[in-house]
Parts: C-alpha cells; structure tokens; sequence
C-alpha cells in the first residue's frame, strides 16, 4: 500500500517528505532557509503557512 505524501507546493511539486528531508538534512529552520535550498514558496507564496506547519511539527518532534 502506497503511503499518501502530499504535494506541499504546487509550483514546484515537491512533497511534504521532500520538505521534512531537508529541514532534517540540512538543518533548516525558517521559510527562507527552506526557500534558499529548494524551489519552493518562490512562486505565488500559497505554500509557505503548510512549510510552518511543517517546520513546527518536525521541531516539536526533535525536542521530545
């Protein structure tokens, strides 16, 4: 069974997994950093409160 990983940004269509791999790889902690090493939320910016979320969840989860 596939799992579902949604389509974050849909300008660049990359993925929530896609996402949480580089904030965990490179370290990342803003929109901006994220931004500055993918292609996303550089278009029309409907993107960036989902890489929030995202960004809060995987650091909510590295601090338990």
């Amino acid at each position: 069974m596939e799992k579902f990983d949604p389509v974050i940004c849909e300008c660049a269509n990359i993925t929530r997994s896609e996402i949480i791999d580089l904030i965990k790889k490179k370290k990342l902690s803003t929109v901006v950093e994220i931004a500055d090493e993918s292609d996303v939320a550089g278009m029309c910016g409907a993107c960036i409160e989902k890489i929030e979320n995202i960004l809060n969840e995987v650091y909510t989860h590295l601090l338990l």
